[in-house]
């Protein structure tokens, strides 16, 4: 596939594939779910815990959640660095459970069971392997993980991101490949978990179907518009939005450690990373309790410690698709916060919402802006309402790559404090993607590279293959990097010196290159983090359109 450059606000060369523009937006027809007679969502019967998941707890501690039908609300967890020798016993506090009348809910006798949460620790070795055993009876199974890296820099520290993910065929393909890749130390999701939408024992078999990868890999979460279940319209009974997902997930989640007060909205560092997760269907005013506590978790955030700055939330906040496009929690959340969230060199946010993929460049209001955040549409998970299909035309110039056609995730991998590759992993890769590091198949990618070490990068590893036509490495390569930077810079000159001050860092003449970058001549900003975009078989050239896999 023949390399094209394009020479805009940057120069970008990637392989091309010229696509055609899809039809008009029409929702097209949802996969079906799973049925609860399906294996992978049977109920347990026998009263045995079921639906285990392992969330993130604050200053090095584990939290292990569970359900379980019958032995009443102690919480127990016996642990160990072998499985021969649990010799650990963490004790929860009493379990909760909730219930419904309501045939709109699941009821009139519906009945959640006992959900259980205990906290091993108070510190779990990092990055240790650790063995567990919920519930009183030694005859239950256990379990293994490997414990997450303290908020230092870990080298090769990789994340998933998945959004929307629901409960088919498709959302468990999605699960599987990112259990099956093996690299992924954290799952990150940008709401709509379930899509129980007031059924609740759909939150019970979703549960027992996340349950291979979730009892292994800590799972983070943020609320998304299927976790609001409104009494109004599940049942009275339910008493209070979110009831479920509170019961379920949010209890578990560390959002305290992180100054806030409300599960909807909380930060966390692990592997050299600083999360911060948001709740777009919680007050985003300003002046609001969340962005109060954003404006006070960023100050807190020590980029020595945690180079790289990502968020979470579920509504996009640039979003090219037609569904979902310029909704009122996208557009106001925006205003209120996007300044706050650049001027702290943001490097990426993760959104879901949208049944598609979506990368963008560095934009600031609506503008392609060098120094401003990369942002990333991960609502391809695979539920039950199918592909979103179809985007704005034209393209908006900031947007980098999209794709309606695939389900998938995605995976951030930190390799140092300089240099951070994302990948989009589409389930049915059939466009002869690129090989990861880690064996998934590569649809995107991308670096993050922080220019000011370049220098220094690209003294630990030398370009294969060629760019643009020419060798990838040497000073021939730097003076190509040079020329194609000046090209840029007479293009843009224009524009750039519109962009508002202070939102522009160091300048960046070349760009790093490893065994595991794309082959192809890397993207060249002007910013004090920039991202390096495309690959040799990515399928799409960058800014042009509707990728396909």
């Amino acid at each position: 596939m023949r390399p094209e450059c394009f020479l805009a606000a940057h120069v970008l060369c990637v392989a091309s594939a010229r696509l055609q523009r899809t039809s008009e937006y029409v929702r097209p027809r949802g996969a079906t779910q799973l049925p609860p007679t399906d294996p992978r969502l049977r109920e347990v019967d026998d009263g045995a815990p079921q639906q285990r998941k392992i969330t993130m707890g604050a200053d090095g501690s584990v939290t292990i959640s569970w359900a379980q039908l019958s032995g009443g609300t102690n919480s127990t967890v016996a642990w160990g660095y072998s499985e021969d020798a649990l010799t650990e016993v963490a004790m929860g506090s009493s379990a909760v459970s909730y219930t419904c009348q309501d045939s709109t809910c699941g009821g009139p006798n519906y009945w959640s069971g006992f959900l259980h949460t205990a906290v091993l620790g108070p510190r779990v070795l990092p990055s240790s392997r650790v063995f567990y055993r919920v519930g009183e009876d030694a005859n239950w199974p256990t379990f293994n993980f490997t414990s997450l890296a303290g908020p230092e820099l870990v080298e090769g520290y990789a994340f998933a991101l998945v959004g929307d993910l629901g409960q088919t065929a498709h959302s468990a393909e999605t699960a599987q490949r990112i259990m099956s890749g093996g690299a992924a130390r954290m799952v990150v999701h940008a709401g709509d978990l379930s899509y129980a939408d007031c059924d609740q024992p759909r939150w019970d078999s979703y549960g027992r179907l996340m349950e291979p990868l979730a009892s292994r890999v800590a799972w983070m979460t943020v609320t998304g518009n299927h976790e609001m279940e409104d009494p109004l319209k599940c049942g009275l009974s339910l008493n209070q939005s979110f009831a479920a997902y509170d019961a379920r997930y949010g209890s578990a989640l560390p959002f305290e450690a992180s100054g806030s007060k409300s599960p909807r909205y909380y930060s966390f560092e692990v592997g050299g990373a600083h999360w911060i997760m948001l709740g777009s269907y919680t007050d985003y005013t300003p002046g609001s309790p969340q962005l109060e506590w954003l404006a006070l978790d960023l100050a807190s955030v020590n980029r020595t410690q945690t180079p790289w700055l990502l968020a979470v939330l579920h509504s996009p906040w640039y979003n090219s698709n037609r569904a979902h496009f310029n909704e009122t929690e996208e557009r106001l959340f925006r205003l209120s916060a996007e300044a706050m969230l650049v001027e702290a060199k943001l490097d990426a946010m993760f959104a879901g919402h949208v049944h598609a993929y979506e990368r963008s460049h560095s934009v600031y209001l609506d503008q392609v802006t060098e120094g401003a955040p990369v942002y990333i549409v991960v609502g391809d998970g695979g539920n039950r309402e199918g592909h979103a299909k179809g985007y704005e035309a034209p393209t908006p110039h900031w947007s980098a790559y999209t794709n309606d056609t695939s389900f998938g995730h995605g995976a951030f991998t930190v390799f140092n404090a300089t240099h951070m590759r994302w990948e989009w992993h589409a389930n049915s890769a059939s466009a002869s993607p690129s090989a990861s590091p880690n064996g998934w198949a590569v649809s995107d990618e991308a670096w993050f590279v922080v220019p000011e070490a370049k220098g220094r990068a690209k003294a630990e590893g030398k370009a294969e293959g060629k760019a643009g036509g020419a060798s990838g490495s040497g000073a021939d390569s730097g003076a190509q990097r040079l020329l194609l930077f000046l090209l840029a810079a007479a293009l843009a000159a224009g524009f750039i010196g519109a962009l508002k001050a202070g939102l522009l860092g160091g300048s960046s003449q070349g760009a790093y290159a490893k065994k595991a970058a794309p082959a192809l001549a890397p993207a060249v900003y002007d910013r004090p983090y920039s991202i390096l975009s495309g690959g040799p078989e990515s399928g799409q050239e960058d800014g042009q359109g509707q990728g396909g896999v």
